[in-house]
């Protein structure tokens, strides 16, 4: 039989775990380096998995490190999604501790590949993380031979390693977006922000989401960004006016290719929605080859949906500002405004960082 996990009692290891962290208590530089070594690694998902998992066994030396689900065919198993969002993630926002990042910040930080769609880390062929993953397996496996004793100490260096990245991830975010921005000042910001060939840049999805969803908060127009890889998504496209429940426009926004036949299935989605009187379209990339708009126009036409299509960084500007009801002060405030998004889209400090050097 699977191991059901106590709660309370991994509550109360992380507690002490936290309290220890905090302390001038030595940890093992091993976890620490660990921690560290996994955070550079281009999944934030990641992260949070290496903590929940060694969190599992300081509560439990039964289990599985690389356990995602119960299985009755793996008697060392253990569900890890509910021990990070009902144990890991209310503990980490802090309160009379210091918080510390679980390298996303959501509610369900796991709710991400590998962790719903796997059962064991081991099952996992692929995954976009490539060496990260592979460097967090074998991580788990030192952390299986370890006591519970010694695995409270791995999770006293984890707490401690994260909570100087909140605090670092705060000193970024913190950083003043200028207050007034150019037209050309902003144009030349966005091209360098979502360019896909500048170093570092991994997060193009997140990018180009948080820019849309900013350049509509600065018309002064309520906004929803849907999460990224979210599979509890139920609203057609990506960004919706004025949320998610209720939408009135949506837009499929993609910083990759995206071809014919794939907008006529979103624009199909909108459809068995409802509600939705304008769909856009969003492709940003190099690789993207330009739509047939009249097609798609006419496609939109016979589902009873306006249909618009954005394929550079002037004409997405040019569509959401350029409209004449738009106060001209919009484009001295979507600095800012693109700031806000990339906040409440939870994105990396790093990238909150670049948006702001970006504007000069």
């Amino acid at each position: 039989m699977p191991i059901k996990l106590d709660l309370d009692v991994a509550e109360h290891r992380l507690r002490r775990a936290v309290q220890w962290a905090n302390s001038d208590q030595a940890v093992p530089d091993e976890w620490t380096e660990t921690t560290e070594l996994v955070a550079a690694g281009s999944s934030r998902t990641l992260v949070a998995g290496l903590g929940a998992a060694i969190l599992a066994k300081a509560t439990n030396a039964n289990i599985d490190p690389l356990s995602i689900k119960p299985e009755d065919s793996r008697p060392r198993s253990f569900a890890i999604r509910s021990l990070c969002e009902d144990v890991l993630v209310p503990i980490s926002r802090g309160g009379q501790h210091p918080a510390f990042h679980l390298g996303t910040r959501g509610p369900q930080p796991m709710n991400n590949q590998p962790y719903f769609r796997y059962s064991h880390l081991d099952d996992v062929d692929r995954h976009r993380a490539g060496e990260t993953l592979d460097q967090l397996r074998s991580a788990l496996r030192d952390l299986d031979a370890l006591t519970e004793k010694e695995a409270l100490a791995a999770l006293a260096a984890y707490v401690r390693s994260r909570t100087k990245a909140e605090e670092t991830y705060q000193s970024l975010i913190n950083r003043e977006v200028p207050s007034s921005v150019e037209l050309t000042q902003l144009l030349d910001a966005l091209d360098g922000f979502l360019d896909p060939d500048s170093a570092g840049v991994n997060d193009r999805p997140l990018r180009l989401q948080a820019v849309v969803g900013g350049l509509i908060r600065a018309t002064g127009v309520e906004v929803s960004t849907q999460g990224l890889y979210d599979p509890s998504r139920r609203s057609p496209g990506d960004t919706h006016v004025p949320n998610s429940e209720n939408p009135r426009w949506a837009a499929e926004v993609k910083a990759r290719s995206i071809d014919f036949g794939g907008v006529v299935a979103f624009l199909d989605r909108v459809r068995e929605w409802g509600g939705i009187d304008v769909a856009w379209v969003v492709a940003i990339d190099p690789s993207h080859e330009p739509l047939d708009r009249a097609a798609l126009v006419a496609e939109g036409r016979v589902r009873g949906l306006l249909v618009t299509v954005a394929e550079s960084v002037v004409e997405l500007v040019g569509s959401l500002l350029g409209h004449p009801q738009v106060d001209a002060g919009a484009f001295s405030n979507t600095g800012e405004a693109i700031g806000a998004q990339l906040r409440a889209m939870s994105a990396d400090g790093t990238t909150i960082r670049e948006w702001t050097e970006a504007l000069g």
